[in-house]
């Protein structure tokens, strides 16, 4: 053989060989990535609320006697003393008279407590402010930590909290007393002295008529609900593993009310004791409550409105983030790909807070590098990919 015939053979033999490659060749899987980088993150927890008024009396029968038919409607504006039921009592009922006082004298007694309770909140709250301006100066100075700061900060806050709530204990125990007193005084404003008249506790809107028609009603029987509808709540019903990470002052949005726009808002507590529910699927649940106020809220929301409820439980700025479209469990670790020199890489990464777009990376990736969005099947250690690129995470 020739050595030109030889080199002939070699060429063809070659060329088959760099067509096989080509051939056979793994097709590239196309992939979407996005580069790790620093930013935001927001941990929330999302559930289901209900609104409720802040303030809500039910004005109940002060004794036993035949109901006039109640002339107010639902969303009737009344002010303090202004008459909203009548009733002719049984005539020489000394029983319902006695009675009548001895309501009064509880409820007396209620408003010394409560009271008390208001004074004893305000020294508490004037101590809580000067401990809070001492720890500011300390700070300033150097001499505490930031942290011992921000207790003291907490400290006031929650003081404050506890004036609002005994002062608001305290006008619903001034109504109680007017509502007692009102049974006694029977016909104050009225001329007929035989009748009782049963006034509004406060300032607000009627909520409800509970009793509309003329009849006999036994004391203590509700006859009508009155509230501010300015001044809403809202009770969200959250797992106890998600209101363990919750505090008084968190953000809360909601939204689903039946507007466009989010409302705002701020926890204001966390009950400190939980319930057990049903799911829908029969599973028993230990559940707790976070009452949440509402900032912003529109004319058109009511009581006992639903709402859907996000409460931002942590904020990380400046943090090392992934998309969580790219995080998968294997085992007990969760694991991301990595783009490098064309190919998937595998690799174990240490997850931190999350929100429903990203998450904070703690271990396992530095920025700049480039993760895989939706890793499929396809995707394997070693993999030849061909990369499209994504500005921002998406669900």
């Amino acid at each position: 053989m020739t050595k030109k015939r030889i080199g002939m053979t070699l060429g063809a033999v070659l060329l088959s060989g760099l067509m096989a490659v080509v051939v056979f060749r793994p097709t590239p899987v196309p992939v979407e990535v996005m580069e790790v980088s620093r930013g935001r993150v927001e941990a929330s927890v999302v559930a289901e609320g209900q609104t409720r008024l802040l303030d809500r009396f039910t004005v109940a029968a002060p004794v036993s006697g035949r109901l006039q038919r109640i002339e107010l409607r639902e969303g009737r504006l009344v002010k303090r003393g202004d008459v909203v039921a009548r009733l002719d009592p049984i005539p020489d009922d000394r029983r319902e008279i006695t009675a009548s006082r001895a309501q009064l004298q509880a409820a007396q007694a209620r408003q010394s407590q409560a009271e008390a309770e208001l004074g004893r909140a305000r020294s508490a709250l004037g101590q809580s402010e000067r401990e809070a301006v001492r720890q500011a100066k300390l700070a300033a100075a150097g001499a505490v930590s930031v942290e011992s700061r921000e207790r003291a900060d907490l400290d006031a806050a929650t003081a404050r909290q506890e004036v609002d709530r005994t002062q608001a204990a305290v006008r619903a125990a001034t109504a109680d007393v007017d509502a007692a007193r009102a049974a006694l005084i029977g016909g104050g404003k009225p001329t007929n002295s035989d009748a009782v008249w049963v006034y509004s506790p406060i300032d607000g809107r009627v909520v409800r008529v509970v009793e509309k028609s003329d009849r006999v009603v036994s004391a203590g029987d509700a006859l009508i609900e009155i509230g501010n509808p300015a001044q809403l709540e809202v009770v969200i019903d959250l797992l106890s593993q998600d209101a363990a990470q919750t505090k008084s002052g968190d953000d809360v949005s909601f939204t689903n009310w039946g507007g466009e726009a989010p409302l705002h808002g701020k926890v204001r507590l966390v009950e400190p004791a939980g319930f057990t529910k049903v799911s829908a699927l029969g599973v028993e649940e230990q559940r707790v409550n976070v009452i949440a106020d509402i900032l912003d809220a529109p004319a058109s929301l009511g009581a006992a409105f639903r709402v859907e409820a996000r409460i931002v439980t942590w904020v990380g700025e400046g943090v090392l983030t992934v998309p969580t479209n790219a995080l998968f469990r294997d085992g007990e670790e969760w694991r991301i790909f990595v783009v490098q020199d064309g190919l998937a890489r595998r690799r174990i990464v240490k997850v931190g807070h999350r929100s429903t777009t990203v998450a904070e990376a703690l271990e396992g990736v530095i920025e700049g590098d480039r993760v895989i969005q939706f890793p499929t099947d396809l995707i394997a250690e070693g993999v030849r990919v061909h990369t499209t690129e994504s500005g921002v995470p998406r669900e």
